[in-house]
């Protein structure tokens, strides 16, 4: 209790270690993450044990690793990331709702947009890379490689525009601009890029002689 200070309940399910814990928006539900390989859903009101996901890697009696959880605004849904995928679950029916695939390991730090429309996630090893998804449709909408040696953690902006990134080997946060749709890219690039080059300049780019009508505009 946050007046008194008083221990109010104990959640007890875990065999191993919990690593994080957060409340879900409404405050109804906790999802924690342990070392015991398990993600768990609890009723805050009780302290009942509502769910514990445990995911078995293909083939092999192993489970897999949960590397980070996120809740969406409207705490409906739970998204956890695991080496090779991203896991989003109905928080009402406890069900599976859609599977992430990404080809690189170490899927982490899923995060979800202010309109739970598009989640991040991010690849924490070396190659890895930043994904924005279309989780509805599976679809990533952007995909970036990693600049770091080891992608540490991101944000996303509320929105859903940029996500900035922060690695373990550079003292340094990196910005990254999505988009929606690729025209809405390309806008975007017209506003910030200079490409109205001089000849010489449009012939060392390899780029087509003719000037483009926007740049015309913009000279």
């Amino acid at each position: 209790d946050a007046a008194t200070g008083r221990e109010q309940l104990v959640l007890t399910g875990h065999v191993g270690n919990v690593w994080t814990a957060t409340f879900a928006a409404d405050g109804k539900k906790i999802v924690s993450r342990s070392a015991d390989l398990s993600v768990g859903v609890w009723d805050s009101t009780t302290g009942q044990s509502l769910a514990m996901f445990v995911r078995q890697s293909p083939g092999i009696e192993v489970r897999e690793s949960p590397s980070g959880i996120g809740l969406s605004p409207d705490g409906r849904y739970l998204a956890i990331g695991y080496p090779l995928q991203t896991v989003i679950r109905d928080l009402e029916t406890l069900k599976e709702v859609a599977i992430l695939e990404a080809s690189n390991a170490g899927i982490s730090n899923p995060i979800f947009s202010s309109d739970g429309q598009r989640l991040v996630t991010i690849s924490s090893l070396k190659g890895g890379s930043l994904h924005v998804w279309d989780w509805r449709r599976g679809q990533a909408v952007f995909v970036a490689p990693s600049p770091h040696q080891l992608i540490a953690w991101s944000a996303l902006s509320d929105d859903g525009k940029a996500v900035v990134t922060g690695g373990l080997t550079e003292p340094s946060i990196r910005l990254w601009r999505t988009s929606p749709t690729t025209q809405a890219a390309v806008e975007y690039a017209k506003q910030v890029v200079p490409r109205c080059l001089i000849p010489r300049q449009r012939e060392e780019f390899f780029v087509p002689p003719e000037i483009t009508p926007w740049c015309f505009e913009r000279a």
